[in-house]
């Protein structure tokens, strides 16, 4: 299960880019550590940020006995997060409502966003299986 939201950002997007033009690190990583910052506090654990290909910057996050993974592609002034969920154990499907839990993290990710100072227009996408 994945979702996307994606928004307005005045952060610097500012790529790095091989001899041949071929980029190499994405823009963004100050929104990514932002974003993270904020997120870090209100979850039970994470995983450090790491560039994520050569296209964003991606961090797992521990909510609620669940695992997020998170990915940050920033697009000039506009940017995506896709957050995805990690495979559920039979015990997880049993016990909890992973739909519900995502939900709820997702519901976080919203409110952390909207504390990020420099983000606007937050518009979320529709689930995916």
């Amino acid at each position: 299960m994945y979702r996307s939201v994606n928004f307005k950002s005045e952060y610097p997007d500012e790529w790095g880019f091989d001899a041949q033009k071929n980029p190499i690190a994405p823009g963004s990583r100050e929104l990514a550590d932002k974003i993270f910052e904020i997120l870090s506090k209100q979850v039970t654990a994470t995983t450090p940020i790491r560039q994520h290909s050569f296209y964003g910057w991606a961090f797992g996050a521990r909510f609620n006995d669940s695992t997020f993974y998170n990915v940050l592609n920033p697009a000039g002034g506009e940017c995506y997060l896709t957050i995805s969920s990690d495979r559920y154990w039979i015990r997880t499907l049993l016990l909890k409502r992973p739909k519900k839990c995502f939900e709820n993290y997702c519901e976080l990710v919203n409110e952390v966003l909207q504390q990020v100072p420099k983000v606007s227009e937050i518009v979320w996408q529709d689930y995916k299986m």
